[in-house]
C-alpha cells in the first residue's frame, strides 16, 4: 500500500475504536498535516454529536459509525485523496 492508503486505513481502523485516534500520533506516524478544513470539520462533527475530542484523540460517537468510511475520506488532507 502507498503511505496515503495505509495513512487512511490506519485512521478508518482508529476512528472506529472506543479509544479513537491519537490525532498527533498519526500526523507524525504517516508525515501529514490537518489544516483548517480538517480542524473545522472536527469542531463541527462534535457538534453534532457524531465524534469526540479528547485532548488529541478523536473517537466517534454512535451517530458518527454510521458515517465512518465518509468522515474518514474528510479528514484526509486534500493532498492524499487523489
Amino acid at each position: 500500500l502507498q503511505v496515503n492508503e495505509q495513512a487512511a486505513e490506519s485512521l478508518m481502523l482508529a476512528l472506529r475504536q472506543p479509544e479513537g485516534v491519537n490525532i498527533e500520533q498519526w500526523q507524525k506516524r504517516y508525515g501529514l498535516k490537518w489544516e483548517k478544513e480538517q480542524l473545522d470539520l472536527v469542531n463541527e462533527l462534535c457538534a453534532a454529536g457524531r465524534a469526540l475530542r479528547k485532548g488529541q484523540h478523536l473517537c466517534l460517537t454512535a451517530k458518527g459509525m454510521l458515517l465512518a468510511d465518509r468522515i474518514t475520506v474528510e479528514l484526509m488532507p486534500e493532498s492524499c485523496r487523489k
